[in-house]
């Protein structure tokens, strides 16, 4: 988990600082900075940001790219067309959230069947579905 990883600084950045707060004040006793995310809050962590989840309901392209760094890894819990701008960018290594969804849903299903089914398998029909949208 994050909070047994070996890291000097984390920044959290939310619409709402007491949650950004909240948040790092659940990490162990590291530097963790808890503030509002901003066009000019983003452009900052993210130009100094070995990781950069992304997990906002607005698409990741709807920030400056430009600052973040080519060794960086950005992790997008988007997919789809929101996720095509960051995708297309070559500048750090792109994650996006299939991996996720196809996560979830194997879950869901097994909840729901009590069977379980292949996440690849997943992968390869949201990436089939994804191409026709």
């Amino acid at each position: 988990t994050l909070s047994k990883e070996k890291w000097r600084s984390f920044t959290i950045l939310n619409r709402h600082r007491t949650k950004a707060k909240a948040i790092a004040a659940s990490l162990p006793h590291r530097t963790i900075a808890g503030l509002t995310l901003s066009t000019a809050s983003f452009k900052k962590a993210a130009a100094h940001a070995d990781i950069i989840i992304h997990a906002t309901s607005a698409p990741l392209s709807t920030f400056d790219l430009s600052c973040i760094s080519p060794s960086a890894t950005v992790i997008d819990l988007h997919y789809g067309p929101d996720a095509l701008p960051a995708r297309q960018s070559h500048r750090f290594r792109y994650i996006d959230g299939t991996g996720m969804l196809a996560h979830q849903a194997a879950l869901s299903f097994a909840l729901f069947t009590g069977k379980t089914i292949s996440t690849a398998l997943l992968r390869r029909a949201i990436a089939r579905h994804l191409k026709r949208v």
